[in-house]
């Protein structure tokens, strides 16, 4: 369960396409303020509301990073991923 109705989002469409992912944050071997990672893709993601200065602080450092900001971002990346899967 997510703290955060995007965050919930984003799980879902994680779940319906057979995505992995890990929540670093939650992990206390793998602590990162990060909100998802997708292990298969390297990748780490992070989800917001809205654009904060926070952010910036949060991507420093951590390679590749995603970030979908706003209810819309999140749900363009839902509809990119079952584009793609649709297309294979």
């Amino acid at each position: 369960m997510a703290d955060d109705p995007l965050e919930e989002e984003f799980i879902h469409i994680c779940k319906m396409n057979k995505i992995q992912y890990t929540r670093p944050e939650r992990e206390p071997e793998n602590p990162s303020n990060l909100d998802f990672y997708l292990p298969h893709y390297n990748l780490f993601v992070e989800v917001k509301q809205f654009h904060t200065n926070r952010l910036c602080k949060q991507i420093e450092g951590h390679g590749k990073v995603m970030a979908l900001i706003g209810k819309e971002s999140v749900r363009a990346f839902g509809m990119m991923i079952k584009d793609a899967r649709q297309n294979v």
